[in-house]
């Protein structure tokens, strides 16, 4: 069925479902004349099918609220399970009563045709598009109070007791934590994204994250990803010593780090030697970067176990807020290189961060040359990735070294040439101080001559 037949099916499966329990031919007339259509017809037939499920008696109203609000709220798609278990926790209580779990076929029959669930995937959602539009421009008057129901769900999930032995020691005792653990997967990765959307403080987050065992737990579940492994013990790759600060860094709950500040060291190292102020850059959480870089006995140049500083991964990531207020303090090394020789203006040239360059060169304290183990500059990375743009920034210092070879005797005019990058070999042989030599370790290349002809020609 098409989008357009279907959506008719489904307002017309809505009208329907509003004329149940209509008691004589004469009501289902009237009724039948009131119906709403036009452009607004689906806002009045999801208004109405609220109305009717605010008319079930109470504890089949509430799991109707319960389920529309998770849907709705939620940061990714929920399998049925997932949801199941959300509705069963018990706020106050360490442990999951299995028997407190809801029946799917409740879920679906109190939500007024509003609700289905896809037979392939095991995911229940809403059962059309045009009916997520209309909670997520009209969800804060059905259920106002969702993002703190949910974060307070999430952080009570994740004190419960099967997780208080702190993280698991190998890949299958992970696997199936996370298999007998429904929510885990989704409340490690979600309760800070509702906690800030909550705006306000939710209960229990504080002591969850003071229960060291706990959030071990949870920044596994956050931070292990098989997906990206190439080998197994995926789960171990994950760093240890994770405190309840850098969890909050990580997932940007600025209110929560400050409340933690006052009876926490500011900057913890986990194993990886990543402190909270590393991960919030990282992760480009702009108001607890702030928030960390007040306090004096925070390290802003503190190095990983790779040697990233938080200037770095920001700039890794492009987050640009964050790098402006690392650049304003006074103490940043905006030349610290990792283990690999990479420095935040070599990263923003070979990702062709224009605007990050910028702010780069802007400082006036960068090395434009500076070169990495293989000895490429920043000019280089930028005319082989063919980023004309930051050439053209980097070209304008007047400090370049225009010419600078990298291992294999590769200069940035060679770089652009071989891989057919024009309108940088153009802009290079504009300077007219370029060497056209193109000769490297390797002997002259064809291809780098024959894009040469062609510019000049």
């Amino acid at each position: 069925m098409n989008p357009t037949n279907l959506a008719r099916f489904l307002l017309a499966q809505l009208h329907l479902d509003s004329l149940v329990g209509m008691r004589s031919p004469k009501a289902i007339r009237t009724a039948l004349g009131k119906l709403a259509t036009g452009n607004n017809a689906y806002d009045i037939a999801y208004k109405d099918a609220i109305e009717r499920i605010e008319g079930q008696v109470k504890h089949q109203y509430e799991l109707a609220k319960q389920v529309l609000s998770w849907i709705t709220c939620a940061k990714r798609p929920l399998y049925i399970s997932e949801l199941q278990h959300a509705l069963a926790v018990e706020v106050g209580e360490a442990e999951l009563d299995e028997e407190n779990l809801p029946q799917i076929e409740d879920m679906i029959s109190v939500c007024a045709g509003l609700v289905t669930i896809d037979e392939e995937s095991n995911i229940i959602r809403l059962v059309h598009y045009t009916t997520q539009e209309y909670f997520e421009r009209t969800w804060i008057s059905w259920f106002p109070h969702a993002q703190i129901e949910i974060t307070t769900i999430c952080v009570t999930y994740l004190s419960f007791n099967t997780f208080k032995s702190s993280y698991c020691r190998t890949d299958s005792e992970f696997e199936e934590r996370l298999q007998s653990n429904k929510l885990y997967d989704y409340a490690a990765h979600n309760w800070g994204h509702h906690a800030r959307e909550a705006s306000t403080s939710c209960q229990g987050v504080i002591e969850f994250l003071e229960k060291q065992g706990h959030v071990e737990a949870s920044s596994q579940a956050l931070i292990a990803l098989k997906e990206w492994s190439g080998h197994t013990e995926y789960s171990q790759e994950i760093p240890k010593q994770m405190t309840g600060l850098h969890l909050a860094a990580y997932l940007g709950v600025d209110d929560v780090v400050r409340d933690l500040l006052g009876s926490n060291s500011p900057d913890p190292k986990d194993s990886h030697g990543r402190t909270p102020l590393w991960w919030a850059a990282s992760n480009g959480y702009e108001a607890v970067v702030k928030l960390l870089l007040e306090i004096d006995k925070v390290d802003i140049n503190i190095k990983d176990k790779d040697g990233k500083t938080p200037l770095l991964r920001a700039v890794e990531n492009r987050h640009k807020a964050v790098v402006k207020l690392l650049l304003n303090s006074a103490h940043v090394d905006i030349n610290a290189k990792s283990k690999d020789g990479e420095t935040p203006l070599l990263s923003a040239a070979s990702r062709g961060h224009e605007t990050i360059v910028k702010l780069l060169l802007d400082s006036g304290q960068v090395d434009i040359n500076v070169k990495d183990i293989d000895s490429q500059t920043p000019l280089l990375r930028a005319a082989s990735n063919g980023y004309e743009a930051i050439v053209k920034l980097l070209l304008n210092s007047n400090q370049v070294d225009i010419d600078a070879k990298d291992k294999s005797g590769q200069t940035p005019l060679s770089r652009a040439a071989l891989r057919g990058h024009e309108a940088v070999v153009k802009l290079l042989l504009t300077i007219g101080i370029v060497n056209v030599d193109t000769k490297d370790k390797k002997g002259p290349d064809a291809a780098i001559m024959g894009c040469l002809g062609r510019v000049r020609g």
